[in-house]
């Protein structure tokens, strides 16, 4: 999305990547979806560590499960998204059975989840059970071996833990009414 050679001319404006501050020359919030998946993360995690969901076992696994697949490079959110027609018609061929264990069935999940496939269609699309949807995600994770990758985590896990929000966009409090601010400046 964004350029960060690119100079402005008197038609252009910069701005700056709310989550990154990567310079951008649209007047979007974010540099990239990843950036985008990054910031939703953060205020999730902080926002189950402020009300104490993060005690729940599910709530726990999901933060993990949220953390490993942003840390892996993120899972862009509209290359998955399903119509819902293409849903009822997955848990239709699947007779809204679970395809791992055969209990009822609550998920659509992607079969190759990598950026290479086909990602929505339909042989690689299946109906799961939420906790069959978890393990089969969680086994797909490998350990984190790239110094990079580890100096990313503790990044994010200093601005997750921080008691005050390090950038507006980790502010799961203020941030519904500050990026319809942040937008509506940069539209101008």
């Amino acid at each position: 999305m964004g350029d960060d050679t690119h100079v402005p001319g008197p038609e252009t404006s910069e701005f700056c990547c709310v989550n990154c501050d990567k310079r951008i020359t649209t007047a979007q919030l974010y540099c990239s979806e990843l950036c985008q998946e990054e910031a939703k993360t953060i205020r999730y995690i902080r926002a189950v560590n402020r009300d104490g969901r993060i005690a729940r076992p599910e709530v726990s696994e999901a933060v993990d499960i949220k953390m490993a697949i942003l840390l892996g490079g993120g899972y862009p959110e509209s290359r998955r998204r399903l119509s819902a027609d293409r849903r009822k018609a997955v848990f239709t061929r699947d007779m809204r059975q679970c395809q791992i264990c055969g209990d009822g069935a609550s998920e659509i999940d992607h079969i190759d989840g990598s950026l290479d496939a086909d990602l929505n269609d339909m042989v690689n699309l299946q109906a799961l059970c939420a906790r069959c949807h978890r393990d089969k995600t969680k086994a797909s994770f490998r350990p984190m071996t790239d110094p990079a990758q580890r100096r990313r985590a503790q990044e994010l896990s200093r601005r997750i833990d921080a008691p005050e929000p390090v950038r507006p966009s980790d502010d799961e409090q203020l941030w519904p009414k500050t990026w319809q601010s942040i937008q509506a400046k940069r539209q101008r």
